[in-house]
């Protein structure tokens, strides 16, 4: 190789390595949720807190640790997210139930969140005007609310999470979360 190739090679290589530093500053500097979202998805030790106004159950529970669902706390937390009208439940899908918890990692909020909806009989489905084919049918769907946070901001950073579909409901005040094909709406 010439001694101008070698100059060229190395110019042409320090700029690269420029761009590949700046770009990946800007992406980390443009995404402040990214390490929190990483960290939430590898945690030891997963805790969530739930409350059901419409019940007033609570759930608040380690419901996965040393990289196993825990039985226990999952039983618990079908209960509460029930089909309170027709007293049914099913398992919900853990994939949703980690969504809610990378939801909650990111907020950085104390208490719990409410529970507005979870499992639906068909019956009640209907009763409610949910989707003819609902994730809540299947145990795969949650509507949340936090008291301590917008309804705005929970949906905004449920669409960041990228965990399946989120539904915004700013009237009703809560937010729709599924294991489902991303996608997104406002009712």
């Amino acid at each position: 190789m010439e001694p101008n190739g070698i100059f060229h090679f190395m110019v042409q290589s320090n700029r690269m390595l420029r761009r590949q530093f700046l770009v990946a500053s800007a992406s980390f500097l443009s995404t402040p949720f990214v390490a929190t979202a990483a960290r939430a998805g590898q945690a030891q030790e997963r805790r969530l807190q739930f409350h059901n106004p419409h019940t007033g159950e609570h759930f608040d529970a380690v419901y996965f640790s040393n990289g196993r669902y825990r039985n226990d706390a999952l039983s618990e937390f079908y209960r509460i997210a029930r089909d309170w009208r027709q007293d049914a439940e099913v398992k919900i899908d853990t994939r949703t139930i980690n969504v809610v918890y990378k939801i909650q990692t990111l907020l950085e909020k104390e208490g719990p969140f409410q529970l507005v909806s979870g499992y639906r009989t068909p019956q009640t489905n209907h009763l409610v005007h949910g989707a003819k084919h609902s994730f809540h049918m299947r145990g795969e769907a949650l509507d949340i609310a936090h008291p301590e946070v917008s309804t705005r901001l929970l949906h905004k950073v449920a669409l960041h999470v990228r965990g399946g579909g989120v539904g915004y409901y700013p009237r009703e005040h809560f937010v729709h979360v599924d294991c489902g094909p991303v996608r997104s709406w406002t009712a």
